[in-house]
């Protein structure tokens, strides 16, 4: 019994990720506006981890012995769902170790007030700046970067940095990043990772584009990775970088949807949660275990 559903969710998983790969052609994106790529990218990323933890626990509960009407449990299978959640707890300590010293690292740079605007500096050439932490978010900004820009285009780029703390983006990807640690093995997760962080930015951009000239924020993002390098270490523990480097079509992705006033932002539609709910089906079955 529990390996026949552990082999259904895997199989519901990969359909889930190969349906999206075609659908995530450089053709399909054209015809498909920021909202709906934003569902289905959430829903692709986040299903198949959700069906497998949620899977996991249902095993976990019902037990080794026992069985339903079309079978009955085993040891086997009851092992696995006992690894997988040592797993994906492990994974999210780690992530949470790895989090909390960066947020303690971050706070021993000096503060730094520009314009009302408090943040951390980091004594770099390279232009950078990030919104790093989780629950207690700070703002780090580069010498560099107060070294390239000018005022106007420093402001855009900070503002763009709050687009980040108004959506806390850094608590979302927090958990994020923990299902693609958890399931980097399933298909086309480092392609949803990838969409889900350009559209992320795309994001923050059209909120700051409401605050401050369009032209110059794209401007400022063009100026910024041409005097920049991407830091890994921030950048994969949580760290929103306005910095960080794209390849060339989603650069000029994101300075299209920023001079395009007609496109919506990636707002996340109220059915994700629907389909966030549809991963908690399996826990529907144990009670049904004798």
């Amino acid at each position: 019994m529990h390996a026949s559903a552990i082999a259904m969710v895997l199989a519901i998983s990969l359909a889930v990720r190969y349906g999206y790969s075609w659908q995530a052609t450089a053709e399909n994106r054209k015809s498909q506006t920021y909202p709906q790529r934003h569902l289905r990218a959430l829903v692709a990323f986040l299903l198949p981890p959700l069906l497998l933890f949620m899977t996991a626990v249902s095993i976990v509960w019902m037990g080794p012995v026992g069985g339903m009407v079309w079978g009955k449990a085993g040891w086997v299978s009851y092992i696995l769902a006992w690894e997988f959640l040592i797993f994906a707890m492990g994974q999210l300590v780690c992530l949470a170790w790895q989090t909390w010293n960066l947020q303690q690292k971050v706070h021993t740079y000096p503060q730094q007030v520009w314009e009302g605007i408090s943040f951390r500096l980091l004594e770099t050439p390279i232009a950078y700046s990030a919104l790093v932490g989780c629950w207690q978010r700070s703002l780090v900004v580069s010498r560099g970067m107060l070294a390239l820009l000018d005022r106007e285009r420093l402001h855009a780029v900070l503002t763009h940095e709050q687009g980040h703390e108004y959506y806390r983006d850094p608590f979302w990807f927090f958990w994020l990043g923990w299902m693609r640690r958890c399931c980097s093995w399933l298909p086309h997760t480092e392609l949803l990772w990838q969409e889900l962080l350009l559209l992320r930015e795309i994001r923050a951009d059209a909120w700051a584009s409401q605050r401050v000239d369009p032209l110059t924020l794209a401007e400022s993002l063009l100026q910024v990775v041409q005097h920049s390098l991407p830091d890994t270490e921030t950048t994969e523990n949580l760290g929103t970088a306005f910095s960080c480097a794209y390849p060339d079509n989603r650069l000029l992705e994101r300075i299209d949807a920023l001079l395009d006033p007609t496109e919506s932002p990636p707002e996340v539609p109220c059915r994700c949660w629907l389909w966030v709910a549809v991963s908690f089906l399996p826990l529907a079955i144990a009670p049904f275990h004798y």
